[in-house]
């Protein structure tokens, strides 16, 4: 954010003088001068916006440098080596899994690198965000207040008609053109006593500005600024905009055929009577300092060697103008941004091989288990063939390591070290058909089966399998055994908190990166595929044979019972579609949706001190956010329970009132 602000800064600087060179091209054809100006305020803001989309990095402009290891096969036996090799690179710097959280407290590094910190880098770009939304916050507040009360001190100001215009009489305010939506002029009492010659000066220069609508871009080049504050040439911009407002209108009084020398001495005699305008009025001045400049502009004579000048100026401009366009977004982040995502990569690789050397030390079948799913989504993938095919399929899974045989034989044998737990077993079911083409499932699904009983979910490859080969008894056959194991269940909820402790304990992963890898492997597990099939086969608006029927029945009810929100919603949206909404199944399929979508209502109203924790990043901040629903997750297998008892202990009721409205009916 912070070389965003300077890049900002250089590009409407560049502007500036491009509109400054406009300018006086302008005042050399005796065309108006205040539109270079607002074309500067837009594309001051612009041109940045534009260009900076995309090219800010998330990293500090200070990281020390890890080389990134030799790819290598881990083992049991080999992996401590590499470990404890990189265990200086790993304590010197820390980086998370999507690389946003970096940190560097290496002692080998510079007095710049061990004060100038990831942490300090985000604490300085937070304090200059909180410090340019006040600032904006204080001046958009100040124009509100300004227009305000200065509408509520004009509410009582006669109206009155003077040489045949119609102006507000005030006490000692104006003369100037008040108001954006419907301006008026403005006239303290003592102009009455003005000669008529003056008066008329007066009055034409006002109504140039109300024709002019001058008063409306001064107020948005004064909501520009307020935008970006801390946007110096932006500010400078805006004064030049303000004189250019007032010599434009000069120079349409003049031409009506009057007097440079009476309209001059006018504008003296009215400035030494009258107050500065208010915000948000355009007056016969602004300020005693233009005021000079204003009057050698209407008095000096006709320059004409100004339009010889003109064709260096549209050079000068045009430089200008393709220096603000084509400079580099931005100027110091972009090239730092490719050094820090390189670094961050090397950084994650090797602290990947230390945090997955502890877990494989450790043998434990938590362990092994997480540290076959510990990868990086992007970094660690392999564009085989397989994989290739999968994303022209849309498959929605996890990507195929480089390592996935090795990765695999991890969570194999995590399950062998623990035959009785379904939820392992479901794990390596999984990563089989995701990982390799050639994966047994039969015996695996046997064990789950006898592990498992009533847990339908190892039915779902045998319906997509049936539905595939167009047979009507293999379909109501499967369908069947769904809907009598009573429920759908993916185990993911169960691993959660299996997987949070063994990365966080055991590996040494930060609290947020362990919860969000549970939580990211967990979802895998839930079969996906099988939501056209039961669409195809249960909601679909043909009418259904009895034997058909009472599958589906079973089937989708099962799925409504499942342990995650992903299944209750494809069972409750086969319900609602096949069953009219009078019926029981439509009824408790409605309700069902409903609080679902209740439950993910409140659950994203997020209180402010965790919104804070979300900001700051700190360990300690996530360990209080994520530990209530760990340990509902520990306590409750299904994904609804959990999230209910989380919100009963909060003191919120999970159930929805009669007046919420659910916004996905």
């Amino acid at each position: 954010m912070i070389g965003a602000a300077g890049y900002a800064l250089l590009i409407a600087a560049f502007v500036a003088l491009t509109a400054w060179f406009a300018e006086r091209i302008l005042a050399s054809l005796h065309a108006p001068r205040r539109f270079a100006w607002i074309a500067a305020l837009a594309l001051s803001i612009a041109v940045p916006a534009w260009n900076l989309v995309g090219a800010l990095p998330d990293q500090s402009p200070f990281q020390i440098p890890v080389p990134s290891p030799a790819p290598a096969a881990l083992t049991p036996a080999a992996a401590l080596a590499p470990a404890a090799a990189a265990a200086p690179a790993t304590s010197a710097a820390r980086v998370s899994r999507r690389g946003t959280r970096a940190r560097s407290t290496g002692g080998r590094a510079g007095l710049a690198h061990r004060l100038w910190t990831r942490k300090l880098y985000g604490l300085l770009q937070m304090a200059f965000g909180i410090a340019w939304a006040v600032l904006t916050a204080a001046l958009l507040a100040r124009l509100l207040l300004a227009s305000r009360r200065l509408h509520e001190r004009a509410r009582p100001w006669p109206v009155r008609r003077i040489d045949g215009t119609e102006v507000r009489m005030s006490e000692d305010l104006g003369p100037a053109v008040l108001g954006v939506m419907r301006p008026r002029i403005v006239v303290p009492r003592w102009f009455e006593q003005e000669p008529p010659a003056r008066r008329a000066l007066v009055l034409a220069h006002e109504r140039e500005h109300l024709a002019a609508h001058d008063g409306r871009w001064l107020l948005a080049g004064a909501f520009l600024v307020a935008l970006v504050p801390w946007n110096a040439p932006l500010w400078w911009q805006w004064r030049r905009l303000r004189f250019a407002v007032e010599v434009d209108c000069d120079a349409r009084v003049l031409r009506r055929g009057e007097e440079p020398q009476a309209y001059g001495s006018a504008l003296v005699e009215v400035a030494a009577r009258t107050q500065p305008s208010p915000r948000g009025a355009t007056g016969v001045f602004e300020r005693q300092s233009q005021l000079e400049r204003r009057l050698r502009i209407v008095l000096a004579a006709p320059k004409r060697w100004w339009r010889y000048a003109a064709a260096p100026l549209y050079l000068l401009m045009a430089l200008s103008a393709l220096a603000a366009a084509t400079f580099p977004a931005p100027p110091v982040d972009a090239a730092l941004g490719a050094r820090n995502e390189a670094r961050s990569q090397a950084l994650w690789q090797t602290q990947e091989r230390s945090v997955t050397a502890r877990l494989i030390a450790n043998g434990s079948p938590d362990a092994l288990a997480a540290a076959a799913v510990f990868l990086d989504d992007a970094r660690d993938t392999v564009e085989s063939p397989q994989a290739r095919a999968q994303a022209r399929a849309g498959y929605m899974g996890p990507p195929i390591p480089s390592n996935a045989r090795e990765r695999y034989g991890w969570l194999a044998e995590a399950a062998a070290k623990a035959p009785d737990r379904a939820d392992l077993v479901m794990m390596e079911l999984a990563y089989c058909k995701a990982w390799n083409p050639k994966c047994e499932l039969a015996p695996l699904e046997a064990q789950l089966r006898r592990l498992d009983p009533l847990n339908g979910a190892v039915w779902l490859d045998e319906l997509d399998a049936a539905a595939q080969s167009h047979d009507p008894a293999r379909i109501d056959a499967a369908l069947a055994k769904i809907g009598s194991a009573k429920r759908v269940d993916s185990d993911g909820t169960r691993l959660v908190p299996v997987l949070y402790h063994a990365l966080r304990d055991i590996g040494g992963v930060d609290v947020q990166e362990a919860y969000e890898t549970g939580t990211d492997n967990s979802n895998v597990m839930a079969n996906l595929n099988f939501m056209i099939t039961i669409s195809h086969l249960c909601a679909s608006r043909g009418p259904l044979d009895a034997v058909r029927m009472h599958a589906c029945r079973g089937a989708v009810l099962a799925l409504e019972h499942g342990d995650n929100f992903f299944y209750l919603a494809v069972g409750a949206h086969a319900a609602m579609r096949r069953w009219p909404a009078d019926t029981a199944e439509g009824r408790a399929a409605r309700f069902a949706l409903r609080r679902m979508h209740y439950l993910e209502h409140i659950s994203g109203q997020r209180p402010w001190p965790n919104r804070l924790c979300v900001l700051l990043g700190q360990d300690d901040c996530f360990r209080r956010m994520y530990s209530p629903l760990l340990r509902a997750e520990t306590q409750y297998p299904r994904e609804q329970d959990a999230w209910r008892a989380l919100m009963i202990a909060s003191g919120v009721n999970p159930d929805p009132p009669a007046t919420w409205k659910d916004p996905y009916p």
